[in-house]
């Protein structure tokens, strides 16, 4: 999508940036202005001039907001030598003062809570936002930083989602998929872990979103209904319902969301690929156009037996039906090759799960099936064919058992948990002509045992200290077209953990958080397999791909429950990451995940909110950090290290009694590495705007998404005699508007589902 800049925005670049004082000394003897009189592009060009002069506002004032980090900085650095107040407990301190006529009043965006988490109120991250759904609000969370669909927590590079405590029964996509069908209404109060609470079920850091959960005195229907319509390259539109019974005893919940999207990439590959004593030339332009229809139903009850005692069921099914065709044209030596190549994957998921609370006891128990059936059709202009068919069926059961008692002035936390998985990956060829593969039937079994003990030590008003440590068996077989079985893993590890939060004086807490986890790859990534994604490139399975240990400090303070200043490091041995090679066999590419030797990083991070009047506020979000990286890629080794940084503002602005609100966020990112790749920048702009009409329950949101089309994956690696580049352009760029109606107040629930996100591809 094209953006077309009117005379007016050019001539306020120029007023803004080309003066002799300006800081920002940009050029526009090369800048090319595109005035059209069509009516066709009137509201686009229009559109681009308000986004494009809003966003050059902020630009304008980064010079300011710096100043403001600075002075924040030294107030808190001034402030250790100030006298304790009298007071104690947590009552929010009026912290009222002047920087250049600016005037900063405190506020509390958040609070440690109890576990250690940074706790964020639902209501009050809705609070004068343009908040289409729940998706949204995870934007609006200052330790949480989003790069194009993707979100990772500072000072953390990997993390789990939770809903209600419980590990969310999606992959990332599907997620991303429910949280945009629920209603920002519906969510409590979100909390960001460091170290998550070993009876959650989870390991490392994590973010649990907690929904509302209320009886009526009487038996009560509420609901809630959405659409939405978002223009990319091409036209998407998703809609949701809910509905909610409730009495005084019980609550039942459903709902339904369908999606229908359509999306397209373009990736430009360069590579010299050296093969028997010669270096080939290659350069590939692929394009890729994914269409998919997607489905997704839930339905659970809660009931109360006692004034401690319940009982909560949950059904959930997912239904996905991707559709993708490709077209690569490769030139090796000057020689062209045309590919096409069309893919359908439509996937189950069906998932029950069962538990029983008794004041501080649970016990539960889930079961997951899902099944995925895929199909691709590959020719090329050498008159070569591929036509082949897979399927992956995998079975879960899980168990778990969690119980808290008092004891020496704490509380003991202990718990047990299994699982039960196999998993069946069948490939058929059933036609090949100029492409090498074999049909095969792969079947992996795993058994997981786990117990976890845990103390909390209260220090008062002061904090707490929290103490665990949890062992775990892991074992894993696979057999291949019958063969008997191998064992592909056998381990026994021990995770510590540890959360400290100590509060030295009134406003000021101090959050020391330790912890380790073990990540796994998926199901499909350790089969031995291999799937054409052209006439080039290919995508491979490794069987020898071992799950990896990964160990994480944080240490963050934080000043008035708003200013959050911190330090973190992590070492990951053996981590896995997927990059490409370029084969010494074949005049081919693969890609294919493998375990590194090292990767370890440590950094800083800051969050500095700034509240420049009752109805304009700003926040920043930085950190730097410096990673090293090394392992062995087939025949390419490595050794890499990087000081990378990232910065993302958020600017919120709510006009006419808070009936419009309007918000402007951009990220950028600093080049980093990643295994045998080096990253480029990468940067992004987007804008919302949310109208509240007179009428109650209705709200209209219209939301820009990478509004200049900046967002960009480049990539490069140049290691020995492997020479490389590629570009991808992610279709990124897309407005939408959002009507969501909200009836006799929508009455929330708890949703439950099992983790799916190591199936599929």
């Amino acid at each position: 999508m094209h953006l077309y800049f009117t005379k007016y925005a050019v001539q306020f670049m120029k007023s803004v940036f080309s003066s002799s004082d300006s800081p920002y000394n940009v050029h526009f003897s090369s800048f090319s202005c595109h005035l059209m009189n069509s009516k066709q592009v009137f509201m686009k060009r229009g559109l681009s001039d308000l986004f494009f002069l809003i966003f050059l506002l902020t630009f304008a004032t980064m010079k300011r907001i710096m100043n403001i980090f600075f002075l924040t900085v030294g107030v808190a650095v001034a402030s250790f030598g100030q006298t304790p107040s009298e007071k104690s407990g947590n009552s929010l301190v009026d912290t009222t003062f002047q920087l250049k006529g600016i005037t900063v009043q405190g506020r509390l965006p958040m609070r440690v809570n109890e576990n250690g988490a940074l706790h964020y109120s639902g209501q009050q991250l809705m609070a004068d936002r343009p908040i289409r759904h729940a998706l949204d609000m995870l934007d609006e969370i200052p330790t949480l930083q989003k790069s194009g669909t993707a979100y990772t927590i500072v000072g953390a590079t990997s993390f789990s989602i939770l809903v209600n405590g419980k590990k969310s029964g999606m992959n990332q996509e599907q997620l991303l998929s429910y949280l945009s069908s629920l209603s920002p209404n519906r969510v409590a109060s979100i909390d960001v872990y460091y170290n998550t609470p070993r009876r959650f079920g989870v390991r490392g850091a994590s973010v649990n979103i907690t929904l509302t959960k209320e009886h009526s005195n009487s038996l009560k229907l509420n609901g809630d209904v959405n659409a939405s319509l978002s223009q990319a390259t091409y036209t998407g539109a998703n809609g949701g319902l809910n509905l909610a019974l409730s009495s005084p005893k019980w609550s039942a919940n459903m709902g339904y969301a369908g999606t229908y999207d359509k999306s397209a990439t373009h990736m430009n590959l360069n590579a010299l690929h050296p093969l028997a004593g010669h270096t080939y030339d290659v350069a590939q332009t692929d394009h890729h156009t994914f269409k998919s229809l997607d489905n997704s139903l839930y339905a659970d009850a809660d009931i109360t037996l006692g004034e401690h005692t319940s009982i909560s069921l949950s059904y959930v099914l997912q239904h996905d039906h991707p559709k993708s065709n490709a077209t690569a044209a490769t030139t090796i030596n000057a020689a062209p090759i045309l590919s096409d190549t069309h893919t359908k994957s439509p996937s189950w998921l069906h998932n029950l799960e069962a538990s029983l609370s008794h004041h501080d006891f649970e016990i539960g128990a889930s079961a997951t099936f899902y099944n995925e059936k895929e199909h691709q059709d590959l020719t090329d202009s050498q008159q070569s064919s591929l036509d082949c068919s897979y399927k992956q069926q995998v079975s879960k059961l899980s168990l778990f058992v969690d119980h808290k008692i008092s004891l020496m002035g704490g509380h003991i936390n202990y718990g047990i948990r299994g699982n039960i998985a196999t998993t069946t990956n069948h490939k058929e060829f059933l036609s090949s002509q100029g492409f090498t593969g074999e049909s095969f039937k792969f079947e992996q079994k795993e058994q997981t045992g786990s117990a976890y003990v845990g103390y909390r030590h209260s220090l008062g008003k002061k904090g707490f200290i929290n103490l665990s440590l949890e062992s775990e068996y892991f074992h894993s077989s696979y057999s291949k077209d019958g063969v008997p079985a191998t064992t592909l893993w056998q381990e026994w590890q021990l995770y510590p953990s540890l959360t400290l939060v100590y509060r030295p004086r009134t406003a000021r807490v101090i959050q020391l958080t330790f912890n380790s986890e073990k990540r796994y790859p998926t199901y499909w990534t350790t089969a031995a397999n291999r799937t054409y994604i052209n006439t080039y490139c290919v995508n491979d399975g490794n069987t020898s791909l071992k799950p990896y240990v990964k160990y994480s400090l944080n240490l963050n303070y934080i000043i008035q429950s708003k200013y959050v200043f911190g330090v973190f490091a992590e070492s990951s041995p053996h981590r896995f990451t997927q990059s490409m090679t370029l084969s010494d066999k074949e005049l081919c590419a693969i890609y294919k995940y493998f375990n590194m030797r090292h990767d370890y990083r440590y950094g800083l991070m800051a969050v500095l909110p700034i509240d420049w009047t009752q109805q304009f506020q700003s926040r920043l979000t930085t950190m730097v950090f410096d990673m090293h990286q090394s392992g062995q890629l087939d025949a390419t080794s490595f050794s890499k290290r990087k000081v990378a940084s990232m910065l993302r503002l958020n600017n919120n602005l709510s006009l006419f009694q808070k009936k419009l609100l309007l918000e402007l966020s951009c990220w950028y990112q600093f080049p980093a590495i990643q295994g045998c790749y080096d990253i480029q920048e990468m940067y992004s702009v987007s804008a919302g705007i949310t109208w509240i009409p007179p009428v109650e329950g209705l709200s209209l949101t219209f939301h820009g998404e990478d509004i200049f089309d900046t967002y960009r994956t480049k990539t490069k690696c140049h290691i020995g005699q492997t020479s490389y580049a590629f570009t991808n352009h992610v279709d990124m760029q897309a407005f939408s508007l959002t009507v969501r109606y909200t009836f006799n107040g929508y009455k929330t629930h708890k949703q439950k589902s099992v983790d799916t996100s190591r199936f599929g591809k």
